[in-house]
């Protein structure tokens, strides 16, 4: 049963990333002078998912495949410590990942927080425009 799971898991990973890298459904084009910016961000977070996500299935299927039941009468390995290890891998791993996507995303947001602080929008209402204007007194 190991070995099917192992092969499913394989499947679905291979085909999901088939998904994304063959940008069946991708991003609209640009509409603002910040859409490159947030785009290659977004290309970043999801390039670096991406790898870890591939990296993470493909390790679960091996260790799926090499752990399951072979019905021999072997016994069940268990590691030294439990699965403490595993979990404080896993931990370390996405917040690792978190923290450099954290600092990615940073320069994009203060790029653009910069560029609005140079050319600041006048965000006063229009007179006869707006809600109120289109009220008739009656």
């Amino acid at each position: 049963m190991g070995e099917l799971f192992a092969v499913v898991l394989t499947i679905i990973t291979v085909v999901s990333t088939a998904i994304f890298v063959m940008h069946v459904w991708w991003l609209s084009a640009d509409i603002s002078v910040h859409g490159p910016w947030i785009d290659r961000q977004l290309l970043e977070t999801m390039v670096s998912s991406g790898v870890l996500f591939v990296l993470s299935q493909l390790a679960l299927a091996v260790f799926v495949w090499q752990s399951g039941d072979r019905r021999d009468g072997r016994k069940i390995t268990v590691f030294p410590g439990g699965v403490v290890l595993m979990v404080v891998l896993a931990i370390v791993l996405v917040g690792a990942e978190i923290l450099a996507l954290t600092f990615v995303g940073s320069k994009v947001w203060i790029r653009r927080i910069d560029a609005i602080m140079r050319h600041p929008v006048d965000t006063r209402p229009t007179p006869g425009c707006g809600p109120a204007a289109s009220v008739s007194n009656v």
